[in-house]
């Protein structure tokens, strides 16, 4: 079960429910009464913890926060969605498009002292994409068909046919082939049964990264501290601890008292905070997308594969009151192509305004005239709870007997996977390039199930338009159309990060690298 819970969204990523990711994406500070006297250390307040601390197991935030400080990748996406280096130091990409060689580090180690090597690069993708492990990053990168170290510091990637955002999808940390399991799941049982972390990976890795994992203790605090021998310098701090506080408000308190230096703040807090010199507060889209899943294949129920019902079901959310209302901070989404992004068409976008009364001609057009009923399922966060209510009374007024099934979010994860759910609050996040949205709705994919051939196409078509960044827009164009008009889900929001910290601390943040820089954070 605990495997299941750990194939982290569909996605994404999924991720995650609508509030949780709400949550991460906002970060925390320090005090009210003056700032952590420490000038070395960082209290970091998290309303939840990671899940486990394999890469390859997962793709919760919350644990990909703590790999951006602790592992690396062989490229990334920068703030400006330009692909950067990391452990790699040349790319050769060969004439025939799918064949891609990299060049590494020499300088790298692991945690333990031991050379990274580009053995290591192949044993994380090997074992990412061995399908009797089910890595949630598999479904990505699937399209991946040889990894090979072709010496010690040097590897090469073969894929299956030209694919656009193929470097965009390397940004996997990687794992030391000599002390991780070949299985990313081996150890998990272990972490969550036993909560004993000596010489299991998933509770105590080995990274490359410029911190290292020392202590984990689950449902309380994460401790890194600096590896000396990072092959970029030592970073300015010496020790980072994150602190699991499970209430917002309980983590801004504790900001405001100078008990964390890092925190999350309450939607009705953000004006204040804002205006406080003492604080730091960084207010940016995201490229996160939280829709209500409609999973068009749901055995034994054919309604939510009727094109009226779904156009029914986007008629009947109100989606300015819920924004406004549940998640100010966040902005109405459309498609999963977010707004503002090189991909987007706003012309291309069939707009659902609330309409109960065209929401209900609707429900009788499919045959439904006294109406339907529905089960939605979330996390059962305390925001969750409030969208839910709102949400089923908005679908009342439309005839819609809407039932809101709240629970752990492993739980929902694990139900939306398998595809036992009508309706599912569940979002993508981090997404870099628009191929990593759509792909997860080609053939049938993903936990919607849905299949639209001519979409696919345009989806494949534009996954295989390699430096024609116009000609991409234009066949995105066409998927949006086709998306909207087919109301493939119910579109909610994107969202907005907020990540806050005391004043007398210095970061370089954006929303796309997040937690890369933690090496050169200081304090004054």
């Amino acid at each position: 079960m605990f495997r299941k819970r750990l194939l982290t969204i569909l996605t994404c990523i999924l991720i995650f429910s609508l509030t949780i990711v709400t949550a991460c994406s906002s970060d925390e500070e320090a005090g009210d009464t003056g700032p952590a006297e420490s000038t070395d250390e960082l209290v970091w307040g998290i309303t939840e913890e990671a899940d486990t601390l394999d890469p390859r197991a997962t793709v919760s935030t919350y644990s990909v926060e703590v790999f951006e400080m602790v592992f690396n990748s062989l490229v990334y996406p920068d703030g400006d969605l330009e692909i950067q280096k990391d452990l790699a130091t040349d790319i050769e990409v060969k004439d025939d498009d799918v064949t891609y060689v990299f060049e590494l580090r020499d300088d790298v180690t692991w945690h333990d002292g031991e050379p990274l090597t580009a053995h290591d690069v192949e044993f994380t993708y090997e074992t990412i994409l061995d399908p009797e492990f089910g890595s949630p990053h598999k479904e990505r990168i699937d399209y991946i068909k040889r990894v090979e170290a072709i010496d010690d510091y040097t590897v090469e990637f073969e894929t299956e046919d030209p694919h656009a955002a193929f470097l965009h999808d390397l940004d996997r940390f990687i794992v030391p082939k000599h002390a991780a399991p070949r299985n990313p799941f081996e150890d998990v049982d272990e972490v969550e049964e036993e909560k004993e972390g000596e010489d299991v990976f998933a509770y105590e890795p080995i990274g490359s990264g410029p911190f290292k994992v020392v202590e984990w203790r689950p449902n309380d605090t994460l401790t890194l501290e600096r590896y000396e021998d990072y092959h970029e310098g030592p970073a300015e701090l010496k020790k980072i601890i994150r602190r699991e506080i499970p209430e917002v408000e309980a983590i801004y308190a504790d900001l405001m008292a100078g008990d964390i230096d890092k925190g999350i703040v309450p939607d009705q807090e953000i004006d204040d905070i804002d205006e406080n010199p003492d604080y730091t507060l960084i207010q940016e889209r995201t490229l996160n997308y939280f829709p209500i899943f409609i999973n068009h294949g749901y055995d034994g129920h054919d309604k939510l594969s009727q094109l009226e019902v779904r156009r029914a079901l986007n008629k009947a959310a109100d989606y300015d009151q819920i924004v406004e209302h549940i998640f100010p901070t966040s902005y109405r989404a459309h498609t999963p192509i977010i707004e503002g992004t090189w991909a987007h068409d706003p012309d291309a976008v069939r707009v659902y305004e609330h309409d109960p009364e065209k929401a209900r001609e609707l429900l009788e057009e499919a045959g439904y005239e006294e109406g339907i009923e529905l089960e939605l399922i979330m996390s059962d966060s305390n925001t969750n709870m409030e969208f839910g209510e709102m949400l089923s009374a908005q679908f009342e007024e439309a005839g819609i007997d809407l039932d809101v099934n709240t629970m752990d979010f492993g739980a929902m994860l694990d139900r939306t996977l398998d595809g036992d759910y009508q309706l599912s609050s569940v979002g993508m996040t981090n997404m870099t390039d628009p191929d990593e949205f759509m792909q997860r709705y080609v053939d049938g994919g993903g936990a919607s199930n849905y299949e639209n051939p001519e979409m696919d196409e345009l989806i494949i078509e534009a996954r295989r338009t390699v430096d024609d960044q116009e000609k991409r827009a234009e066949l995105y164009s066409e998927i949006q159309e086709i998306f909207s008009e087919e109301a493939v889900d119910i579109p909610i929001r994107n969202s907005t990060i907020l990540v806050v910290w005391n004043s007398d601390f210095n970061m370089d943040y954006n929303y796309i690298e997040r937690y890369r820089n933690m090496k050169d954070a200081y304090w004054d």
